[in-house]
């Protein structure tokens, strides 16, 4: 991947670490966005932009451009793990509980089977970048299934949720 973009080790380690600087910074705009809006909201909208991603990676390979990159790209984890977490402290009932873990168990699942593909993808002798559009298609296909199963544990509030959804502007986050 180095010989790819052209990258010195060093700058790769710095690119690295760029996505903390960005959850840092945003960290407490989305702790709002999830107490207002509901944490399942902010997993869906930082969702929907981390399936977009790796198809950034494939745009340039100028390292100030990646650089800016990772700095948004981590405010958007922030956002789906910070999201995650209050999702586990705003479900205290049993019920909720039950749920909570299958849409956990879920998030993990393809998370494995992500990095599977993608190995294997690479040992198919697929250049990083064909990967990495395949991994932005199946990233946006892993949280339109998560929407899915949503909508089929939590149907009577699957309306309300998606009446909220309609009501934010995904840019909310950032402002």
């Amino acid at each position: 991947m180095l010989n790819e973009l052209h990258l010195s080790m060093t700058k790769f380690v710095f690119l690295s670490s760029m996505p903390f600087l960005g959850r840092a910074i945003f960290f407490s705009r989305w702790g709002r966005t999830g107490t207002n809006y509901s944490a399942f909201v902010g997993v869906i909208v930082a969702g929907m932009y981390i399936s977009f991603i790796p198809l950034i990676w494939t745009f340039s390979r100028n390292f100030y451009f990646l650089l800016g990159f990772e700095i948004i790209s981590g405010i958007f984890w922030g956002g789906l793990e910070l999201n995650q977490v209050l999702m586990i402290q705003n479900f205290i009932h049993q019920k909720s509980r039950v749920y909570l873990g299958i849409h956990m168990a879920l998030i993990n699942l393809l998370a494995v089977l992500g990095a599977t593909l993608g190995s294997y993808w690479l040992n198919q002798n697929y250049s990083y970048f064909t990967v990495f559009r395949l991994s932005a298609l199946c990233r946006f296909a892993s949280i339109v299934c998560l929407i899915i199963a949503a909508r089929w544990l939590f149907p009577r509030s699957s309306v309300k949720f998606f009446q909220k959804l309609s009501q934010i502007s995904f840019f909310l986050p950032l402002t």
